[in-house]
């Protein structure tokens, strides 16, 4: 069961099924799509908040130091700035990082 954390979530699904849908028709694999009556789910027209330079600098300096500990917020806190990624930073592993090309492996489950 998917878990829906907001519209936007909702709307992203719904998107990216009904189109797996009709191709399983196509594909005469399904006589008709579940997705049949359904609405797309509206979105709010509110913009997401940003970050401002300032909050993104106060984040950066609670994490000064070169012990482990603060390198690694760090690296958190420029990864989830720099790349969007969210939850899926949980489950990156050191085999992930390669430091030689500047490349990190995420994993969507």
């Amino acid at each position: 069961m998917l878990e829906m954390r907001s519209a936007a979530t909702a709307n992203t699904n719904y998107r990216a099924i009904r189109p797996f849908f009709a191709w399983l028709i196509g594909e005469g694999v399904i006589p008709r799509s579940p997705m049949e009556g359904t609405r797309q789910p509206k979105t709010p027209d509110k913009p997401v908040p940003v970050i401002r330079d300032r909050e993104m600098t106060e984040l950066l300096n609670a994490c000064v130091g070169r012990g482990f500990l603060a390198l690694r917020d760090r690296v958190i806190i420029r990864l989830l700035a720099d790349t969007g990624v969210r939850g899926e930073i949980a489950g990156l592993d050191v085999a992930d990082v390669d430091l030689d090309y500047d490349f990190i492996r995420v994993t969507v489950v």
